[in-house]
């Protein structure tokens, strides 16, 4: 690999495999099965995608759902991607 590809790369090559479109990112809007492995705190409804009342959408859906220890939740990985960093939940496969 290193003799066919590497060796052969341009400098300015190099540079673009930094590019912001070369990166992956996660699609945050895909649902996820994880497990809650400390008290989760709270998830904004909206980004569960619940259906919110008229009222709560207009103080910005801030009606909140908290998660047990040891409990299974299925929500959009938006909503739990800090809880993930944290160690708060972990996904499921």
């Amino acid at each position: 690999m290193e003799r066919t590809v590497t060796n052969n790369l341009q400098k300015e090559a190099w540079k673009q495999l930094d590019a912001p479109e070369m990166i992956d990112r996660p699609n945050l809007d895909t649902y996820v099965f994880c497990n809650v492995l400390d008290e989760a705190g709270v998830i904004v409804n909206n980004y569960l995608g619940l259906n919110l009342s008229e009222e709560a959408q207009e103080d910005g859906g801030a009606r909140q759902q908290h998660f047990a220890k040891d409990s299974h939740i299925f929500v959009r990985y938006r909503a739990v991607r800090d809880l993930v960093t944290e160690g708060k939940v972990e996904l499921l496969m």
